[in-house]
């Protein structure tokens, strides 16, 4: 075999030549052709000449290795001359591998133990002389250039005279004419970048009249990483048609291509995992555009108004989409089911719930693959009765808004948010079911659930955001657990109903208004967690006199407290700092008066 080798390198290193030659195909794929093979020279086996096969790679008697692979019953071996990759190619089947050495030299006939050719003699010459036709392959900037020599006869071919590729892009508004490359750009003319603190960079650009119409992000800047898209990065860039964001982008910030009209190419990366909210708005021009997996959130009218919006997949790694995210989207074509409309993927096409085909439908059945509810009944004022199903794991925001005949509602179990606004309005709504698998609860959740007369929040719970439950004016019961750490601006603001609010241990900020217009709120209970209490709590609660706080004097008076924060009525002739009623605060070892 290492004749074999040095007559082979030989030949490639003066001809530079590459051999593709294929005699017959086979299937190989129930054979296992590992092992030792013998030079088979004038019916006998040289075992001093051998070849073996580990599966990858080729070793030979004089220790030289190199890989291989097979293919359809083809063995290909691979060298590497002068820094060129060359391929030899032959045949094998049934224990025998016959390599033909460029048309030059004679077959070489290898063979395992027991095993012979079928026919023929080996080192015999070929068959026929090779009558082989030149074709001059020019290279490019992108492409390198070559001679292909192929044989008219029997069809094999190589190439000679490897040229590299130029390299010399000719740009043209930021295309290549040549080869339509996309310029990439690394510099600072076109961006200016932000170093985060995690040591990588955020990219906005500088002048949006400079920019190429046709763009390729660079992944790094000076061996830095590009991560991420700065808020209205490219907005209103209205002169640039396409982009191709890099692999290592992690998040597209809000408004990041907002007023893009004429943009109708962007590549997005699967690195990214979040589009921020109005991202793509007014992307009037944009027809069609892939979501990776690994996105799991598409903030609020993120394509609202993508007017010639087609067709979009959204993959199941998508868990959270914000309101309005494809409104206005007129052309964007849905799959539906009972009165349902809906975006997915080839797997799903039922993932995400996003509208309903009119909105005076009376009931819609959901599909049982849903997963995420978002927008979808906003408005329909004649649904009084929904069945979500155990698939669905996200209500996004305005999912029911304006059900204004809703009476009743079970969440299921999966369900791990309730989205902004989600059942805003829901005037009819007397009860609700949060499961315990809920975490969070929007802004304005159930704010205007007028009928809502108690509700229960489940330890999973750790965020109440404001207005959740902004004027529910029936709402007598509030059960908060322990594990809520934040309590929202205004969040119970204009339960008239409400007589008393027990705060739980684990509570550390109540936020401003947050029981703001409470006019029957009589007494508060607040634990020595609280560490701030916001601007004007209790405003124009008018029967508010008593807070029991849960530890010290000196733990009270070392609370952050913001102006007004006790102020709980006031004089219609006086300026807003001036109070009616005193408010006293009952300490565990004693009273603080206010």
């Amino acid at each position: 075999m290492k004749k074999y080798l040095l007559i082979v390198l030989s030949i490639l290193a003066i001809l530079i030549v590459l051999c593709t030659i294929g005699i017959a195909t086979f299937s190989c794929a129930r054979h296992n052709y590992n092992g030792t093979y013998y030079l088979y020279s004038n019916g006998s086996y040289d075992k001093t000449d051998y070849l073996v096969l580990d599966g990858s790679t080729m070793t030979d008697d004089a220790g030289a290795s190199v890989p291989y692979e097979i293919k359809d019953g083809h063995i290909y071996i691979y060298f590497t001359v002068y820094g060129i990759q060359t391929t030899v190619s032959g045949t094998i089947k049934d224990g025998v591998i016959e390599i033909q050495e460029d048309g030059f030299i004679k077959r070489k006939t290898y063979c395992k133990e027991g095993a012979k050719p079928q026919t023929g003699n080996t080192n015999e010459q070929t068959q026929h002389t090779h009558s082989y036709i030149k074709t001059v392959i020019d290279p490019t900037c992108a492409s390198p250039g070559y001679t292909l020599e192929k044989c008219s006869i029997c069809g094999d071919e190589f190439q000679t005279d490897a040229v590299p590729a130029t390299g010399a892009h000719d740009y043209v508004n930021g295309v290549c004419s040549v080869c339509g490359e996309a310029q990439q750009i690394t510099d600072g003319n076109y961006f200016k970048f932000t170093l985060l603190a995690d040591d990588t960079y955020e990219i906005r650009v500088k002048d949006a009249n400079n920019l190429p119409s046709a763009v390729t992000i660079a992944p790094s800047y000076y061996g830095t990483k590009v991560t991420r898209i700065r808020e209205e990065a490219f907005q209103n860039c209205t002169k640039l048609t396409s982009i191709v964001i890099p692999d290592g982008v992690t998040s597209i910030g809000e408004k990041a291509f907002y007023g893009c009209t004429n943009l109708t190419k962007v590549t997005i990366p699967g690195s990214v995992t979040s589009i921020g909210s109005s991202a793509f708005y007014g992307c009037s021009s944009l027809t069609n555009i892939v979501i990776p997996d690994g996105v799991t959130s598409i903030g609020s009218s993120a394509f609202y108004g993508c007017s010639r919006l087609t067709d979009i997949a959204i993959p199941d790694s998508v868990t959270i989409i914000g309101k309005s995210a494809f409104a206005n989207c007129d052309s964007l074509q849905y799959d539906e089911y009972d009165n349902g409309l809906y975006l997915g993927n080839s797997m799903n096409p039922y993932h995400v719930m996003v509208g309903t085909r009119s909105r005076d439908i009376a009931n819609c059945i959901i599909h049982k693959n849903t997963k995420i509810i978002s927008g979808a009944f906003e408005n329909c004022n004649n649904i009084r009765n929904i069945s979500i199903p155990n698939s669905v794991t996200s209500i996004g925001d305005r999912a029911f808004y304006d059900c204004s005949r809703l009476t009743s509602l079970t969440i299921p179990s999966g369900v791990t948010s309730i989205g902004d606004s989600a059942f805003s309005s829901c005037s009819s709504l007397t009860s609700v079911t949060i499961p315990d698998s809920v975490t969070s609860i929007g802004e304005y959740a159930f704010s205007g659930c007028t009928s809502l007369t108690s509700v229960t929040i489940p330890d999973s719970v750790t965020s109440i955001e404001g207005y959740a439950f902004y004027y529910c004016k029936s709402l007598t019961s509030v059960t908060i657990p322990d594990s809520v750490t934040s309590i929202g601006r205004s969040a119970f603001s204009v339960c008239n109903s409400l007589t008393s609010m027990t705060i739980p241990d684990g509570v550390t900020s109540i936020g401003d208004f947050a029981f703001a217009d409470c006019e029957n709120l009589v007494t508060v209970t607040i634990p020595n967690s609280v560490t701030s209490i916001g601007y004007h709590v209790f405003y124009q609660s008018r029967d508010f006199r008593q807070i029991i706080f849960i530890g010290t004097r000196q733990e009270w008076n070392s609370i952050s407290k913001s102006t007004g924060w006790n102020i709980t009525n006031y004089a219609r002739n006086y300026a807003h700092d001036e109070s009616i009623r005193s408010l006293t605060i009952h300490c565990t070892d004693g009273d603080v008066a206010i």
